[in-house]
Order: structure tokens, then C-alpha cells, then sequence
């Protein structure tokens, strides 16, 4: 089974705006099941990230998957519209940001780390919404 830090390609997969994402219920931090591959089709929106991310107690690091933090960082993105205004192909963009949490797992830097980069990501948009 690959892992969730390998990225599949996924033909077909069109281009949509946040709008066209269509919000799915809660779930839990252990509800991965289906979702052991970090790629564009695996990007869903969930009913409470808006509440989530714009709360100022927001713990990155009680979140123990990688893979939902990096779905977290990926809505920042798409929720803040970057991912639209600069034509981000989100397979690409994907792929980066797996890249980034590797760079940073290599370290093992204890501040410096992949929870630090996605709170100061998550900080940076609450600000300038």
C-alpha cells in the first residue's frame, strides 16, 4: 500500500473553484481510512475547517496526521483564493507541499518543524482575511 507522502497522478481531475467544492460533514482525526494518498483527488472540504482555522486557539500539533495537515494547508490556500488567482494546478501544488513537509522532517528541528510551517501559514490567513 503506498504511503500518504507518494503523490499519484489523477487524469481527468478539472480544475474547480472553492465554490464548486462541495462541503462533507465533520470528521474525526482517525477517519483516513480511504485517504493514504495525498493528491488533488483527495482534496475534500470539510464542514468545520472555516471554524477551525479561524480560531485563535487552533492547535497544529494535537493534530497527529500529516495528512490532514496537509489538506489544512491546502484549503488555506484554496480558501484564500491563491490556488484560483495564480492558476495552481493542485496535483502540482500537491506535490509541493509534500516536498515542504519532507524538507522539514529531515531536520528534526523540535520549533522549526512542519507544525511550525502550517500555524504560520494558518496565522498569516486569518490575518489578512
Amino acid at each position: 500500500m503506498p504511503s500518504f507522502l507518494q503523490l499519484q497522478s489523477v487524469s481527468g481531475f478539472e480544475t474547480n473553484t472553492k465554490s464548486k467544492f462541495q462541503k462533507k460533514p465533520s470528521r474525526q482525526e482517525d477517519d483516513f481510512g480511504e485517504y493514504v494518498i495525498f493528491n488533488a483527488a483527495s482534496l475534500d472540504v470539510f464542514e468545520d475547517d472555516d471554524k477551525k482555522l479561524a480560531d485563535w486557539n487552533f492547535d497544529v500539533p494535537k493534530i497527529s496526521n500529516d495528512l490532514e495537515k496537509s489538506r489544512l494547508v491546502w484549503y488555506m490556500m484554496e480558501d484564500f483564493g491563491l490556488i484560483t488567482d495564480f492558476e495552481i494546478d493542485r496535483n502540482i501544488l500537491c506535490e509541493f507541499i509534500l516536498q515542504i513537509k519532507s524538507g522539514y522532517s529531515q531536520h528534526k528541528n523540535p520549533f522549526h518543524n512542519y507544525d511550525h510551517g502550517v500555524t504560520g501559514n494558518d496565522y498569516y490567513i486569518v490575518m489578512n482575511r
